[in-house]
């Protein structure tokens, strides 16, 4: 007995199985001297995997500026080819040490009734704001001021710099005041 029978039917293979996102909890990245920064997948991926493979990688923010120094939470997402995705956050530490202010080059105690010279080095294009408390600035230019301190209590001398690429460094120092007169402290 011969008997066959056919019938033809249609099986419907679905991915429904998220990948495994794995990438580095924490990424430093410095700023240029335009002060600008970028990420790639590539530079937070750590492993991930997929049951059918992973066909995409993006990141939350893959560019950087000054206005985003310090930590920044970035979410890297991973998809496989049926479109399911998986996702993790990233640390990002952004830095700019090209356009950081350096200390200052004067003393941090001072005689009352005296003045001082304060200068931090100079960055090419950059403008400097300085302030103090206990004290007159007597004259200022670019990366250097000349302060009075005139009080018997402690003093505090800041700067801010600005570049021409709009990153911003703040140096505050704080001042020991003694009256004039009286050996240092």
């Amino acid at each position: 007995s011969s008997n066959v029978s056919s019938m033809m039917t249609q099986v419907l293979v679905l991915d429904t199985i998220n990948p495994i996102v794995n990438a580095v909890s924490n990424i430093t990245v410095y700023l240029d001297v335009n002060g600008n920064a970028s990420l790639t997948p590539a530079d937070v991926e750590n492993g991930s995997t997929d049951n059918c493979g992973i066909t995409n990688q993006q990141l939350s923010q893959a560019s950087f500026d000054c206005a985003d120094q310090g930590m920044n939470e970035v979410t890297y997402t991973v998809a496989d080819l049926s479109g399911n995705t998986s996702s993790t956050m990233v640390v990002v530490n952004v830095i700019d040490n090209i356009n950081s202010i350096t200390g200052f080059t004067s003393a941090n105690s001072a005689p009352t009734n005296s003045m001082r010279t304060y200068s931090v080095d100079s960055i090419a294009n950059a403008t400097y704001f300085w302030s103090v408390t206990n004290g007159i600035i007597n004259a200022q230019s670019g990366a250097s001021a000349n302060v009075t301190w005139y009080n018997y209590s402690n003093g505090t001398i800041q700067v801010i710099q600005t570049t021409s690429n709009g990153c911003s460094d703040t140096l505050i120092q704080d001042i020991v005041l003694w009256p004039l007169g009286i050996a240092t402290m």
